[in-house]
């Protein structure tokens, strides 16, 4: 026979228990417990995710302006669309059978070279240029002053450069002597001096290259066409006629 518990400490009306049913009834609270307890993990797992990717989110912001790229200078765009041109016109003298894939390649292996010396300039540049907007912030010179200074900058680092055309350089130069004659630091008459010897030195620079670049396409064409005979595709007479009629196009004034 089962023994009996009574519960009539302060209540004595309070039922008679057996000690199965309150076994029982203290099993059903602890899985109500553990339940709840389970339902309530996933709530604190958000919150601890939702904390810890708060306090990550500063450092996700920084590293993401880090890998984002910065904005080119103009000066850095102007070389960018120069060089990008420079290897078109190389890939279609490739194409055109005027320069070998390993002529092409060296060409442009020097132009990125040379592109990586203008470092400098351009830290000169993007240097001024800041100075140029805090002078303007700070009430110093008007905003196209600044654009026209830093026009000229660009201009004239453009032409120490190297790279510049030669119509480009002398425009930069006839400006400084154009600027030299406005604030008096030279006469009229210097000034007019100083531009004829600067287009005479343009013209004859100019002349200079094209003769030495019309020298090298020869140089060119004449190995090509030796290798076409050694390797048995032509015959020393055509060779010499292609050879003859190509001299002909590039020297046309000569008889």
């Amino acid at each position: 026979m089962p023994l009996l518990l009574r519960l009539s400490v302060h209540r004595p009306w309070q039922a008679e228990l057996t000690v199965a049913e309150i076994s029982q009834k203290n099993e059903t609270k602890m899985k109500h417990i553990l339940t709840k307890a389970q339902s309530n993990k996933p709530r604190i797992l958000q919150i601890c995710v939702l904390l810890a990717s708060t306090a990550f989110l500063p450092l996700g912001i920084a590293q993401a302006q880090e890998r984002k790229p910065k904005k080119k200078t103009n000066l850095e765009q102007m070389s960018d669309e120069r060089q990008r041109a420079v290897f078109q016109k190389i890939r279609e003298a490739v194409a055109a059978g005027d320069l070998t894939r390993e002529e092409a390649a060296k060409k442009m292996e020097a132009i990125k070279k040379r592109s990586q010396s203008d470092n400098g300039l351009r830290a000169k540049y993007a240097e001024a240029e800041a100075k140029m907007k805090a002078a303007v912030a700070a009430g110093k010179m008007t905003r196209t002053e600044a654009e026209k200074r830093l026009a000229r900058l660009a201009k004239q680092l453009k032409a120490a450069s190297g790279n510049e055309p030669a119509s480009d350089k002398m425009r930069a130069v006839a400006e400084e002597i154009e600027e030299a004659r406005k604030a008096g630091k030279i006469t009229d008459e210097e000034a007019r001096e100083k531009l004829g010897a600067l287009r005479r030195r343009v013209a004859d620079s100019g002349k200079a290259n094209d003769q030495r670049m019309r020298r090298q396409k020869y140089a060119d064409a004449e190995r090509k066409l030796k290798k076409a005979v050694e390797a048995g595709e032509l015959s020393e007479e055509a060779a010499k006629n292609r050879l003859m009629q190509f001299k002909n196009r590039l020297w046309p004034d000569k008889e």
